[in-house]
């Protein structure tokens, strides 16, 4: 803020520039003063303002830049001795021709800055509108770039939603094969505890399978041996029967040379003889059903053995 010094007050020079502002809007919005070119093909800011704007600017600026005061003040008073009057005249003579300068470049100043004002507002105006323009574009730009940005924003609302439900979804389906698996688990774990009974069913039939094995062989080799002794003593009886037979049929001979030597012996004798070879036939005879009874008890012996073998072999296959 540049601020000239007076006699009596200062001068404020953004006062004046205010001031000078207020009068050429209100000027201007009388009449408007357009930033392009007038038809004259010189620019506002370049050309001379009218002489009646000069004339009431001047006055503005002479009404402010004045530097005496109608209302004395201090000691110096109307009613004050022809000394202090004189005094005054005298310093206001003597200080006038600076006063005088002092306005006259107050005036040019204010002039030239009029000019300069009158030559930078189109600018300015220009400036601004391009301004205000770039900012209506800018906030264009802006509103579209937000708008674009909801809509984004709003795309992406809707991927989350769907993705939310997406996962969702999957989550229901892990669930529900997981439930599931768990069922299956349970299953499988009922399967494994009937399994380990079954397992050791097994293992029970498979011992008694065993010992019944062995009760088998030992069976079979107790009929085995029975068979064998069975099978032995038949041979010895068949062998003593075979002998018996010989030895019968050496008798029956020696009773037929016998029979033959007695027809021409006595009668008696022949008769004792006979008596005598009767009853060597019925002893022999007797001794062959013994050997056949024997023989008939070993057989069913045999067989008995043979059917209770038969049916322990089956029980033991009905058990398995």
């Amino acid at each position: 803020m540049e601020i000239i010094d007076g006699a009596d007050c200062e001068i404020d020079v953004e006062t004046i520039m205010t001031t000078v502002r207020d009068r050429l809007d209100t000027q201007r919005a009388q009449r408007p003063i357009q930033p392009s070119q007038q038809p004259g093909g010189q620019p506002v800011a370049d050309r001379p303002l009218p002489r009646s704007a000069l004339t009431e600017s001047f006055q503005s600026l002479e009404g402010l830049n004045r530097l005496h005061d109608p209302t004395p003040q201090g000691d110096i008073a109307p009613q004050g001795s022809a000394l202090k009057r004189r005094v005054k005249r005298w310093v206001k003579r003597t200080l006038a021709p600076y006063h005088q300068k002092i306005f006259t470049r107050q005036a040019s100043f204010n002039a030239h800055l009029v000019q300069l004002l009158n030559r930078l507002l189109p600018t300015l105006e220009a400036q601004d509108a391009r301004y205000q323009q770039a900012l209506s574009n800018l906030s264009g730009r802006v509103e579209a770039q937000d708008a674009r940005y909801q809509q984004a924003l709003s795309n992406l609302s809707g991927r989350v939603e769907a993705h939310d439900a997406n996962h969702n979804y999957a989550a229901g389906l892990v669930k529900l094969q997981l439930d599931d698996l768990a069922k299956r688990n349970a299953e499988l774990d009922c399967q494994l505890v009937d399994l380990l009974f079954l397992k050791d069913r097994i293992a029970e039939a498979w011992g008694r399978v065993e010992s019944l094995r062995v009760e088998h062989d030992q069976a079979l080799s107790s009929v085995y041996t029975q068979v064998e002794d069975l099978i032995t003593f038949c041979s010895e009886q068949g062998r003593r029967l075979a002998g018996q037979v010989e030895t019968f049929q050496q008798q029956l001979s020696s009773l037929d040379a016998r029979g033959e030597e007695a027809r021409h012996a006595d009668g008696t004798q022949h008769r004792q003889q006979v008596e005598q070879l009767q009853s060597a036939h019925v002893e022999l005879y007797r001794h062959v059903d013994e050997i056949k009874q024997a023989t008939l008890l070993q057989a069913r012996r045999l067989d008995l053995i043979l059917t209770e073998l038969r049916r322990k072999t089956g029980l033991d296959a009905q058990s398995v």
